[in-house]
């Protein structure tokens, strides 16, 4: 309890060679092991955009859903909605992605009543 793990996704395979595992499919298993409260996601982008471009602050998993099947999410956002989306019906209450080009994104998104990023839950 009271720890927060800091893991970078490696793996080898039996003759040595070094496998760059996605961190955040990584980071979705271990928060699903752990029965986590919240997973956090950083990434380059503000969070969700609708189709104004504009931020969505919240979304369930049906609406995560739909916005990848109406091709709203797109590219590399869809593997990190995926993993929160995975994480999020394991058990953790909450998956969100923050901008992690933003100084102090983390903290903003933990002590702020609003939050930061978008969180999927």
């Amino acid at each position: 309890s009271n720890y927060i793990p800091v893991i970078a996704p490696l793996g080898y395979d039996s003759s040595g060679q070094i496998y760059n595992i996605n961190a955040d499919t990584a980071a979705g298993a271990i928060a699903s092991a752990l029965k986590a409260e919240r997973i956090l996601l950083l990434t380059d982008v503000e969070g969700v955009l609708d189709s104004e471009k504009k931020l969505i602050s919240s979304i369930s998993t049906t609406q995560a859903e739909s916005m990848i099947n109406e091709k709203l999410i797109t590219g590399g956002m869809i593997p990190k909605i995926e993993t929160c989306l995975k994480t999020v019906k394991s058990g953790v209450k909450a998956a969100v992605i923050i901008d992690g080009r933003v100084k102090h994104a983390i903290l903003r998104e933990v002590f702020t009543k609003g939050g930061y990023g978008t969180m999927i839950d």
